[in-house]
């Protein structure tokens, strides 16, 4: 999943503008001419054609803040100017999910899937050391197995049967789980969360209740409802309240109320954030985010916070005032 932040001006389902969110600016990008770009309402897509392939990119606006990320990829071998090869639509989309466009989606079932999430045929080999350190990574992606750069920033951990991916980026510590099902050597991550470290440059939200309640760290309670919730600063609202979508739940950990969305993707994963109100003062600070095929969620379908806090993973947020 990339870390750039894009925003895109629309004309119905066609995108005419492209921004790039680059050190707290915005940039325009221009559209070549060999890319085409659509919004389905969920997914912005662009469609790439370059060296006899045709690549297709997905974005989407996770936490509903207006800024839109990249969640995925898929390239088609040899589907120069897809649509017009003579292939019918219907081959392209036989396999799409119910409830995702088909004209988003156009070819992205069709050829070698590189989807850059969990269910992805991108796989990982490690050589360990004595202690379970990884020594050396390989990635295999699409049968082509390489090298894999470990970066000064980043740890790979043998933990049991799984591999833990850790690394430091800037203003949030970054844990990547890996999972060998089958025992074939091959591990495919499953897990992922990115957790602050650091004061700045986090996001705040307000929620409000069913009750039309501003929600507050120290007056929560389970079974309160989250209503809307917009993007906040200095205790002001800084967007356009969003509905709900029955996407959040309220967890306690350790005492502490902690509000949890969570959408499942088209794909299986669900990507997911997780809100601290330390001060009670009704703006409720983003100490986390990330993306599951199962792990650490509960038989219900939720996320399972409880187990994340108490596998430290949420220990990093502990410096960040809520």
């Amino acid at each position: 999943m990339s870390d750039s932040l894009y925003k895109f001006m629309l004309d119905g389902n066609a995108v005419v503008g492209i921004y790039e969110l680059e050190h707290g600016q915005l940039k325009p990008k221009a559209i070549k001419s060999v890319e085409s770009w659509s919004y389905d309402g969920t997914y912005v897509t662009k469609n790439e054609w370059k060296h006899g392939y045709l690549k297709t990119t997905l974005y989407t606006d996770l936490d509903g803040d207006g800024y839109f990320s990249k969640v995925g990829a898929t390239i088609h071998p040899g589907a120069q100017g897809l649509g017009t090869n003579g292939a019918s639509v219907s081959q392209y989309t036989a396999n799409i999910p119910s409830g995702v466009s088909a004209v988003s989606t156009l070819g992205q079932f069709s050829g070698l899937n590189v989807w850059n999430s969990y269910n992805s045929t991108e796989a990982y080999r490690f050589e360990f050391d004595a202690n379970g350190l990884a020594t050396v990574v390989y990635e295999v992606k699409g049968g082509v197995t390489r090298v894999k750069q470990i970066k000064p920033n980043e740890t790979w951990l043998r933990r049991g049967t799984d591999v833990v991916e850790q690394s430091a980026e800037r203003g949030h510590i970054k844990t990547e789980i890996y999972r060998d099902p089958d025992g074939d050597g091959l591990y495919n991550k499953v897990f992922q969360i990115d957790v602050a470290n650091s004061p700045y440059n986090v996001r705040q939200y307000a929620f409000t209740l069913s009750d039309g309640t501003l929600a507050k760290g120290g007056s929560l309670s389970v079974d309160d409802e989250i209503q809307s919730y917009s993007r906040s600063r200095s205790g002001k609202a800084i967007s356009t309240p969003y509905s709900a979508k029955n996407e959040f739940a309220i967890s306690v950990v350790d005492g502490d109320y902690l509000i949890v969305r969570a959408v499942k993707n088209w794909n299986g994963v669900t990507s997911f954030q997780i809100y601290r109100d330390d001060n009670n003062d009704g703006n409720w600070t983003e100490v986390a985010k990330g993306q599951t095929s199962g792990l650490y969620m509960t038989m219900e379908g939720d996320i399972d916070v409880i187990g994340i806090a108490n596998a430290g993973l949420l220990q990093p947020a502990d410096i960040v005032i809520g």
